[in-house]
């Protein structure tokens, strides 16, 4: 497949009476390999058309569609629309130094942000809000990672926190990363 093919914009099927317009698609073009899973090079491509966003990623899954107009059968294009953007909270964080997940910002209008979570919090333990009593420990910034994608949005999560000296226990509804966030991280 020539790489300029994808890189330009198509234009829409016409009758003979109707004038051509373009039409502008946004898609991602993925060739060969596991198509299940966003672990290949995917191109993320503007509404004009023009490369925005590079990125190996197994963080995303994509319901792919098959474009019947591309040229080869070994490829096929995924609408934006098809990307699932991972389970998300909504904090930044770093590891803490003695142990926990430090917060650094929280997303306005995030699940962070509505279940109460500020900048400044440690978060030690985490998991089902159905099981407070057996939160999973949170020793560095990738647990509490792990433990958000374990579940889907919508899940409710218990969050242990230290708020200074106060222990506090948080219910969060997780939600689905906006795309343009997810798309931020690729970069």
């Amino acid at each position: 497949m020539n790489p300029a093919d994808t890189q330009t914009p198509t234009t829409s099927q016409t009758t003979p009476q109707e004038p051509k317009t373009p039409r502008l698609r946004r898609e991602a073009m993925i060739v060969g390999g596991d198509r299940s899973r966003l672990g290949l090079l995917v191109a993320l491509c503007s509404l004009a058309g023009v490369v925005v966003g590079f990125g190996l990623s197994n963080m995303a899954t994509m319901r792919l569609q098959t474009c019947p107009s591309m040229v080869s059968s070994d490829t096929q294009a995924v609408t934006a629309d098809a990307i699932e953007t991972p389970t998300w909270l909504g904090v930044q964080m770093v590891s803490a130094r003695e142990s926990g997940a430090r917060v650094l910002a929280v997303t306005p209008r995030s699940p962070a942000d509505r279940a109460g979570i500020r900048a400044g919090d440690v978060i030690v333990s985490a998991g089902s809000a159905s099981c407070v009593n057996r939160l999973r420990d949170v020793d560095v910034a990738s647990d509490l990672v792990r433990i958000v994608r374990q579940h889907a949005p919508g899940d409710d999560i218990g969050v242990r926190l230290l708020r200074g000296e106060d222990e506090l226990v948080m219910r969060a509804e997780l939600g689905k990363m906006p795309l343009a966030l997810f798309l931020e991280e690729l970069r």
